[in-house]
């Protein structure tokens, strides 16, 4: 599960995670992880369908039998998503990155 960091979020060791960031708080209990919820710090995250995103269209036909939504991709074994998509792991990590930036949040600024 993917959470969008909602408030400046201390992950201890691991920093401060920004606003508008996702996370999938492994590091956390599932209690924690409700706390979270519950005061609004983090929110499940809510993503598209990977093909509706720009230049997804196919990659997504190709991945559908394993995933449908951008998160569950982000969430993926990259072995698979290399596998499914015939390019190596090394293209999987750009390829997240590519739809990981589609869904963070960048604050305004000024």
């Amino acid at each position: 599960m993917l959470y969008r960091v909602l408030s400046n979020l201390d992950a201890g060791k691991r920093g401060i995670i920004p606003v508008g960031e996702l996370t999938d708080l492994h590091w956390l209990s599932p209690e924690k992880k409700q706390i979270l919820l519950d005061v609004g710090a983090v929110s499940e995250l809510q993503s598209p369908p990977l093909g509706v995103l720009p230049g997804w269209k196919n990659r997504a036909k190709r991945l559908a039998s394993a995933c449908g939504t951008a998160a569950d991709f982000l969430e993926m074994d990259d072995g698979l998503a290399a596998e499914l998509l015939k390019v190596s792991i090394d293209a999987v990590a750009e390829l997240k990155a590519n739809v990981r930036s589609f869904l963070v949040i960048k604050p305004a600024t000024g």
